[in-house]
């Protein structure tokens, strides 16, 4: 191209050359030798201007590369951390499930058998009152006393169901269940907890009875019944102060059920929020005591 364009220009100064000729004047060696360095010297500069080009776009692809990299790098353990949370989560919800499907399983079961011994004291009762010469055998129970409910020492009727406990605040009711189950009562403690947040479900105490009831379950070793009080917690309340509490002795009831997995999930959830925290303390002194 610097050659076509040279030959362009010693074309044009022969014809002007020609034309200076034709008038009288001549184009000097020296104007001749200083176009022709300025046609080199352009041709320089436009291969170096290409070559520049090129070298630019050589670091472009290599910068966009690096930054891919990077991309790549920083993103897949983040991708790699949610995997694993997701997974985690699905773990734990799948215990869950299982424990409130065994805590349905046994309702159904103390139902079905409450109504089976009902049947059977019911045909009992049917076949003393319609065969009243039926020798009973010697200290057999007498059809009265399988009716349910206490006699009434008066008049032999069977006694009124016991009214319920009447409380004049709902504070005093959560005082009382806290009082029984500091005196270990604690079946008495877990039917008061949910009452209390059967008649006051707007409580500002509501996590701490869901809490407190799993508390019961948990000491009378009903650790499938203390993992669903404890779920309450964890799923509506975060922002209370028996969530970690509720964390912490979820893990400890999974722990107990031969749960090992979601047990530890739920201690080591703990450790990672609040590692400064005494729930926290717990759970590392027991997951340590299982490692050794």
């Amino acid at each position: 191209m610097a050659r076509r364009f040279l030959s362009m220009v010693i074309k044009g100064t022969c014809i002007a050359a020609t034309g200076l000729v034709l008038s009288g004047c001549v184009i000097s060696q020296q104007d001749f030798s200083r176009l022709q360095q300025q046609v080199a010297q352009q041709g320089r500069m436009q291969r170096q201007m290409r070559q520049d080009v090129k070298s630019l776009r050589s670091s472009l692809q290599q910068t966009q590369s690096q930054l891919q990299q990077k991309i790549e790098a920083t993103s897949s353990p983040v991708r790699s951390t949610q995997a694993n949370l997701t997974a985690d989560m699905r773990s734990l919800q799948v215990a869950v499930a299982e424990v409130r499907g065994r805590v349905d399983a046994l309702e159904r079961r103390v139902d079905s058998l409450a109504r089976t011994q009902a049947n059977a004291t019911a045909q009992l009762t049917d076949l003393t009152s319609n065969n009243t010469d039926v020798a009973l055998p010697e200290n057999a129970t007498q059809p009265s006393q399988l009716q349910a409910g206490p006699s009434n020492a008066t008049n032999g009727t069977p006694a009124e169901a016991e009214a319920p406990q009447t409380f004049d605040s709902p504070q005093a009711m959560y005082d009382e269940a806290l009082a029984q189950f500091r005196k270990r009562n604690y079946q008495n403690a877990q039917a008061l907890w949910a009452r209390f947040i059967d008649e006051n479900p707007k409580s500002d105490l509501v996590p701490n009875a869901y809490f407190w009831q799993g508390e019961s379950y948990y000491q009378s070793q009903n650790y499938a019944r203390a993992v669903l009080a404890y779920q309450e917690v964890i799923e509506r309340f975060q922002e209370s102060s028996k969530y970690r509490p509720a964390l912490l002795k979820q893990g400890l009831s999974f722990y107990k059920l031969g749960k090992t997995k979601p047990g530890r999930l739920l201690l080591q959830r703990v450790i990672d929020s609040a590692p400064d925290s005494p729930e926290a303390g717990r759970a590392e002194a027991f997951l340590e005591q299982r490692s050794n």
